[in-house]
């Protein structure tokens, strides 16, 4: 599958579509979980001075072009991407082919009822396609029993895939993708995948910005300028951070660039 790097991590140059048949037959397979991670400038600017989010991203099964700045350095690279994938795209492109083959889907995260609300969203726009549950964790750490009784739950529903939207970053990484590769081995769903403010958009809870910013990557610029308490440092600091790092790779002092060259050492 072609890749490119981006900060010492491989993003796929991947489709839509590709990423919809790899689900498919992942599916059909059922023989473990296979893990989807977004990755944008935001993530990836965290991963030079996060090893253990850059292991999460190294061993999910498709890392995907989430975020202009992303998107853009893969055309530059020589790919040919139609468009960055982020969460609500992947979705609708899903749930079109869910609502043929009746693919169970399990929505985890978010506030009170948003995960309901998406799911019975979903059923009318793609009828069809099978809600199999949905489940709002409290804002704080789960106990150990607590944690036991989700997995459980998602077990016992049966889905298709697993849409997990945690929103924010820990200290090991986005949360949602590190809760999906810390239960990876006690899950029993063959797809599951972060899919950021997703849930919060298509529920009507939050406006999706209108087509043009999207169009031209403005997203972060009007989130930061409208959600000031919430997004202004997010995207002033890492987006500075992401831009910085990028420099030192291309000057060949930076430390993904010294991180690839140690690589390059080991293998031979």
């Amino acid at each position: 599958m072609p890749s490119f790097n981006v900060l010492g991590l491989q993003v796929d140059a991947v489709s839509l579509e590709d990423v919809v048949g790899h689900m498919e037959r992942w599916i059909a397979a059922r023989d473990r979980v296979h893990q989807l991670a977004m990755v944008n400038a935001h993530t990836a600017a965290d991963s030079v001075r996060n090893p253990s989010w850059s292991e999460v991203i190294a061993k999910a099964d498709l890392r995907l072009p989430d975020g202009s700045p992303i998107w853009a350095i893969g055309r530059l690279k020589g790919h040919y991407m139609r468009q960055r994938i982020e969460g609500i795209e992947l979705m609708d492109a899903f749930f079109r082919v869910a609502a043929q083959k009746h693919y169970r889907s399990f929505f985890y995260g978010a506030g009170p009822g948003i995960g309901e609300r998406v799911g019975e969203y979903m059923t009318r726009k793609y009828p069809g396609t099978v809600f199999a549950g949905a489940y709002s964790p409290p804002y704080r750490e789960l106990t150990d029993e607590e944690d036991r009784m989700v997995v459980d739950m998602i077990n016992r529903a049966r889905p298709d895939v697993l849409w997990v939207s945690l929103g924010g970053s820990g200290p090991r990484g986005p949360k949602e993708h590190i809760w999906i590769y810390d239960h990876r081995d006690r899950l029993n769903v063959p797809v599951a995948s972060g899919v950021g403010q997703a849930f919060d958009t298509l529920s009507g809870n939050k406006a999706r910005l209108p087509m043009w910013v999207r169009r031209y990557g403005m997203e972060w610029l009007v989130r930061m300028i409208k959600e000031r308490r919430t997004h202004f440092r997010r995207y002033l600091v890492y987006n500075t951070l992401f831009l910085y790092y990028l420099a030192q790779d291309a000057l060949g002092i930076g430390p993904t660039f010294r991180k690839q060259q140690a690589l390059a050492k080991e293998k031979h």
